[in-house]
């Protein structure tokens, strides 16, 4: 243990300069004796660096980027033999295994991603990630990772969906046993010379010691697998209407996206359907851009590119661990104190990663808007003040509301209400199995709720049979309230051309809740006070808009009112209501 007494400072002070003299020496050494690495296997040297999740950029969806949050070398690599039987005649470090798999590309995949949730769950796949559960949610962060700033602005402040589709062509795995790898005498001698413990460990200077020579040089995590290969890709943006639109028309949006990757690939696709469709979605494109990471890019064809990706593999997956699991008696048999700093740096570790939310201006200030976590990526949502709108409520809601929209049938409108214990069904089509024309079904399998939303708006006109207006649940923790017509007690209008419908849950033999809602039985009667438009979870764009306003932001158009509705789950819904 240092000697942190009366003199604590000083001495933390000299050893910080001391340990960085020495990193920085035996950066300037390790320089001038690279020897030769051309007997190396490609990128195995990646392997026991360390990882820095809030700074990665695991997936690069702009097509120029690299894979940032590599940090320094944990571990020592050696390399003295090839792998027996394997792919190459390369040396490989040892107690590395090296699995060699076939150099073809695979089938183009496409995924959508129009929320927060979708990007995480994309660049998730890419991350084998064995680090505690508390620390994912700071992974990839909105703040430090380029990557995922870029495509949290597309899809928040843009409202644009991305349509991203790849290829890959894996050609060998590396993995390490890392039981029998030496540590790096850097980070050996970084932790060995940690100021500790004593009360003193609260100081800045010691938390300055674990956040640059720890936490900024190495990571929190080391690379414990590698997935060596090729990847060519494409990503297609477009307006959310625009991928709805195309979507009411019976256009698959991932089919089209497929087609248009295999062309820019030098593929022909021969379906005159797939071709019309694509042409369709690149009609609707506001941009689109395709790139090939690894191999001889020069090289159009997939096929001949994929024969290109062994003599120039990059790393297209990797999986991670914390570097807590090293900092143990076994690693460090002579440091009384190893579990003590291990202690430590996790406590330093939560501070570095607890950034503030980042909202969009802040919400322009607290008479506007507050800053709400959306749970991924550090980045928040701005939940808006009463007269206040916009990405980050800056917008006067106008206090005139326009009559046209009181003549209009908004994009987003909802219709029909499908659960396991009560259905109303959309002009006569269960939601559940279909919608109808210039409709799209919107499900979530977790809230056991299935609904149609309106494509595109249509003017003057009136919503059709089974237009949703007002919904009443409650029971256990459901809970909404909206009214219809602004009748009271819950009940319908007593009007021509609307139904209620009624059910309630009971689990063996238990009450559960009620549901009752208002529902159009006529399409030739007005849309009244109470129409549902646009659903969303809070604080998120999962779900419909209600005509380009995002209720789980806090946004409705002029004319709506934000309503909410509380799950037995205790999640929560935002919906716009007609006023």
């Amino acid at each position: 243990m240092h000697n942190t007494g009366a003199n604590g400072i000083i001495n933390k002070t000299e050893i910080y300069e001391k340990v960085g003299l020495y990193l920085s020496n035996n950066e300037m050494m390790a320089k001038q004796q690279v020897k030769s690495s051309n007997n190396y296997f490609p990128n195995s040297n990646k392997i026991g660096l360390g990882y820095n999740p809030a700074y990665g950029n695991p997936v690069c969806y702009t097509g120029s980027c690299q894979m940032e949050g590599f940090g320094q070398p944990i571990f020592e690599l050696y390399y003295h033999s090839s792998s027996p039987g394997a792919c190459t005649d390369k040396l490989i470090p040892n107690f590395v295994s090296l699995d060699c798999l076939p150099s073809s590309a695979s089938s183009a995949t496409t995924e959508v991603i129009s929320t927060l949730k979708e990007l995480s769950d994309s660049i998730s796949n890419k991350v084998e990630v064995s680090v505690g559960g508390s620390y994912g949610a700071f992974s990839f962060s909105y703040t430090n990772s380029k990557e995922t700033r870029y495509m949290v602005d597309n899809i928040v402040k843009s409202n644009m969906v991305s349509m991203y589709t790849s290829a890959e062509v894996s050609y060998a795995k590396l993995s390490m046993f890392e039981p029998l790898m030496e540590l790096s005498s850097t980070f050996r001698y970084v932790i060995e010379n940690l100021p500790c413990c004593d009360d003193t460990d609260d100081d800045w200077d010691t938390e300055k010691y674990i956040r640059d020579y720890v936490l900024n040089y190495y990571g929190y995590t080391f690379v414990s697998t590698l997935l060596l290969g090729g990847v060519a890709q494409q990503s297609i943006f477009m307006k959310n209407e625009s991928y709805k639109k195309l979507e009411s028309r019976g256009v698959s949006t991932k089919n089209a996206a497929n087609a248009a990757f295999y062309v820019s690939v030098g593929v022909s696709v021969e379906n005159s359907e797939s071709n019309t469709q694509q042409q369709e979605l690149m009609n609707e494109a506001q941009q689109s851009y395709s790139t090939k990471l690894g191999g001889d890019p020069s090289v159009v064809n997939i096929h001949e590119w994929a024969t290109t990706v062994p003599s120039n593999s990059i790393i297209i997956k990797f999986g991670i661990r914390e570097i807590f699991d090293l900092l143990n008696k076994r690693r460090f048999p002579n440091d009384s104190q190893i579990q003590n700093k291990s202690k430590l740096i996790e406590k330093v570790l939560k501070k570095y990663l607890q950034q503030p939310l980042y909202c969009y201006n802040d919400c322009t200030n607290a008479s506007h808007g507050t800053c709400q976590s959306s749970g991924y990526f550090q980045f928040g949502t701005c939940v808006c003040n009463k007269n206040w709108t916009g990405n980050d409520c800056s917008i006067r809601v106008s206090s005139t509301k326009p009559s046209l929209v009181y003549g209009d049938v908004l994009s987003g409108t909802l219709c029909g209400y499908d659960r396991s214990y009560i259905r109303v069904n959309c002009n006569g089509y269960r939601p559940w199995n279909e919608c109808p024309q210039g409709w799209i079904p919107q499900t979530w399998i977790g809230a056991d709720f299935t609904v149609c939303y309106k494509s595109v708006t249509s003017k003057n006109s009136s919503s059709i049979v089974g237009g949703l207006c007002g919904l009443y649940s409650s029971g256990s923790k459901q809970f909404s309230q909206i009214l219809c017509n602004n009748t009271l007690n819950n009940a319908c209008p007593s009007l021509a051309g609307y139904s209620l419908a009624e059910s309630s849950l009971t689990i063996n033999g238990v009450f559960e809740y009620l549901t009752r809602l208002c529902h159009k039985s006529s399409s030739a009667y007005p849309d009244l006070p109470g129409t549902l438009c646009g659903i969303q979870w809070a604080q998120t764009t999962d779900g419909p808009a209600c005509g380009g306003y995002n209720p789980g932001l806090s946004q409705c158009p002029p004319g709506y009112i934000l309503q909410f509705w509380i799950l037995d789950t205790g999640s929560r819904f935002n919906l716009c209501a007609k006023q």
